[in-house]
């Protein structure tokens, strides 16, 4: 039987790189994180720009630099995540297929603003026809089936004085201008459970909750964000969300809570229990939340919340 903290996969990736030390919990941010790349739109038509966004954490405040691109296929994480095809190879391969069509390839190097734009500009035939010799170029990391849309990746790099992390993700460009379109998911607030309903943690951080709690958090998200859509089977489907629930005080009960559509209810999705720490365990009066929603088509949105903690009177 399925329950409130039940996790799938959903076949998005998201990979960080960071020089590890003590084991801490995947949710738990204690350094430098990178918790989401969206783009939006997430998995963008011929024709249509992306805007790339990072929900970046520095539980220290120190500035942040950043350092977007993207490749066709990239290596092992071991390997520090390579691109394995350069711009002149894809740009070589796409020309043999039509001339001048390498032209459309956009720069890899993305910038090093907070935001970044990558456009689905390269001819869907052209990239449908020249994939399988981009994934012998690739030496088969180019993971595409060629059929319904070329997936990229996303690689950002973030500093500060003394951490440097890596993510990377995947984005997904469709052949087809009629594909069904996916909207990223929206999060509206987080908030705790009481005895009397809902009550939404204030935006200016000055919820009080008492140390050495449990409290129980309610994202208020709309069911729209589940949407429906049409299979490559050519099946009806509705989406299925994941939320990864991060802290930088305390613990939660669990890392990720799914919906799935007749097997795990929005109510135990969207649910989870905080547990806050003591002043030993955390001193400052200050703890953050952030919730990270995740589709199976590539959606992703996020909401960061603070809370003042104070003692049991």
């Amino acid at each position: 039987m399925m329950n409130r903290y039940l996790a799938i996969t959903l076949g998005i990736t998201l990979v960080l790189a960071s020089c590890a030390g003590d084991f801490t919990p995947y949710n738990e941010v204690k350094s430098l994180r990178i918790l989401a790349l969206q783009a939006e739109p997430p998995n963008p038509r011929p024709g249509q720009t992306s805007v790339l966004r990072a929900l970046v954490v520095s539980p220290d405040n120190q500035p942040i630099t950043y350092e977007w691109s993207w490749c066709p296929a990239v290596g092992s994480a071991n390997a520090g995540y390579p691109c394995l095809l350069d711009e002149q190879t894809l740009r070589g391969e796409l020309n043999a297929v039509l001339v001048g069509a390498g032209d459309a390839v956009p720069t890899y190097d993305l910038g090093t603003a907070t935001e970044a734009l990558l456009a689905h500009a390269i001819s869907p035939l052209v990239l449908k026809t020249a994939c399988p010799r981009l994934i012998e170029e690739s030496a088969g990391m180019l993971t595409e089936d060629c059929t319904q849309s070329f997936s990229v990746y996303l690689r950002l790099t973030v500093h500060t004085a003394n951490e440097t992390v890596t993510a990377i993700d995947k984005l997904a460009w469709q052949y087809r201008d009629d594909a069904t379109p996916n909207q990223n998911p929206m999060v509206t607030s987080l908030g705790q459970v009481t005895r009397t309903g809902y009550d939404a943690f204030a935006k200016d951080g000055t919820t009080l909750l008492q140390r050495n709690q449990r409290v129980t958090v309610h994202a208020d998200i709309p069911e729209t964000a589940a949407q429906p859509y049409t299979m490559a089977s050519g099946q009806a489907a509705r989406e299925q969300l994941l939320f990864t629930w991060f802290v930088d005080a305390g613990d939660t009960e669990a890392v990720r809570t799914t919906f799935i559509d007749g097997e795990v209810t929005w109510e135990v999705a969207t649910q989870n229990d905080w547990n806050l720490p003591t002043t030993d365990d955390a001193p400052n009066a200050a703890a953050r939340l952030w919730l990270v929603v995740r589709d199976n088509r590539g959606g992703v949105a996020w909401h960061a919340a603070q809370v003042t903690l104070q003692e049991a009177p």
